[in-house]
């Protein structure tokens, strides 16, 4: 990857933690008034631990089901590669590699995703089912050129299907595709020389489109477009957001980052006010309104501890990795005896310190321990149905089973 926008793009995704923020202030987002910046006393849920490059979190309508986008460190060959995760067993299924920007239908458990193949841009859509159960992926329409900025969005009647695309060196338009008829229409066009348009978002009311339109010096402006009397104008300028905006729960509210700032922000689309209403640290991208108390963020983590086994029989000493992600996980104690493997480990994947088991290839959390206690010293029993520790000094037994 040699474009100047191209590193841009994977720089912004240098990501690993998703997390959900509850902000007790927004219990009703229709009500959005001046608030004091929240820094702290905010409840933290991790949701993902592959390592790695993740982005573009999308939710399914029944809330159960998690998409994003993920580029493995380990495979440099492959530039995204769509995720599917199961959020009460965090169990995960991949779509094929070079598959990007995920978009649940809002009605029901299908998935809209965009496949780059020899720089096609083209929009697939599959159906997911109990188990993590994909149907056969089914093309849709196609989106230009080029394998970076696509975004999707769809009306909440599933009839328009808006992406962003680019042909040939032209700079990136908004399209929109209707579902039933196929007719397909550009809405809108960047004056003058620039990147174009991306990072769309529809409000919850189908009737108005956000979205940045970046120039070539990296400057976006927030656009707010009426879809259905053509009316464009600009909410803010040079406001230095962090990649992605998204619509909250009002039709009148946008959530946005602030980069410089470190803060995550409601612009009032009436209005034009800008509240910033929670600060972080670090880097955090795609905010994502899930309900009218939760916000899904993107958080970077760049310090990884994976566990390893090492066969004192292999002459090379080759250690195997067991356990990857990327939070900070040791302790491991395994048992294997009759067919059946299992392992405890130590892991902070669900925010601080708790016992994990991973057997058959499923995660289950074992311990809810308050406070920050220091666990060590696991051991699994010779039936592997208790697992004795250490916390803060003290041997404890679990029972497994």
């Amino acid at each position: 990857i040699t474009s100047n926008t191209s590193i841009h793009r994977l720089y912004a995704l240098l990501v690993t933690l998703a997390v959900i923020i509850t902000l007790w202030f927004l219990g009703n987002s229709n009500n959005i008034q001046s608030q004091s910046l929240i820094t702290e006393n905010i409840e933290i849920e991790p949701l993902t631990y592959l390592k790695g490059w993740e982005g573009l979190p999308a939710i399914s309508s029944d809330q159960l089901l998690l998409a994003f986008e993920h580029k493995a460190i380990d495979k440099p060959d492959i530039i995204y590669q769509v995720v599917i995760q199961d959020r009460a067993t965090k169990k995960t299924v991949m779509l094929a590699p070079e598959t990007m920007s995920p978009f649940w239908s809002p009605q029901g458990n299908e998935l809209f995703y965009i496949s780059i193949a020899d720089n096609l841009c083209v929009i697939n859509k599959l159906s997911v089912s109990s188990g993590l159960i994909l149907s056969a992926p089914e093309r849709v329409t196609t989106c230009g050129m080029g394998t970076f900025f696509n975004e999707i969005a769809i009306s909440s009647d599933m009839k328009w299907l808006y992406f962003t695309a680019k042909e040939g060196n032209s700079s990136r338009t908004i399209r929109r595709y209707h579902l039933e008829n196929r007719q397909m229409e550009t809405i809108t066009a960047s004056p003058g020389k620039n990147k174009g348009d991306r990072n769309i978002s529809l409000s919850p009311d189908n009737a108005q489109l956000a979205f940045m339109r970046w120039y070539d010096d990296d400057t976006q402006d927030v656009m707010l477009l009426t879809l259905d009397s053509g009316e464009l104008r600009t909410l803010a300028g040079d406001f230095l957001i962090q990649d992605t905006i998204s619509w909250s729960r009002s039709d009148f509210h946008l959530l946005l980052i602030n980069s410089k700032e470190k803060t995550l922000n409601v612009i009032n689309t009436q209005t034009g006010k800008i509240t910033p209403i929670y600060h972080y640290t670090g880097r955090a991208e795609f905010p994502l309104m899930l309900s009218d108390s939760e916000i899904l963020l993107t958080f970077g983590d760049l310090y990884t501890v994976d566990v390893k086994t090492l066969d004192l029989a292999d002459a090379l000493y080759n250690p195997t990795t067991l356990i990857t992600s990327s939070f900070k996980e040791h302790s491991a104690t395994i048992f294997n005896k009759g067919g059946e493997e299992r392992i405890a480990f130590v892991s902070s994947r669900a925010g601080k310190n708790q016992i994990w088991l991973k057997e058959n290839n499923q995660l289950q959390q074992l311990t809810f321990f308050e406070g920050t206690p220091y666990l060590s010293q696991l051991t699994l029993s010779d039936n592997g149905k208790k697992v004795m520790f250490d916390m803060d000094g003290q041997l404890y037994v679990l029972d497994i089973y």
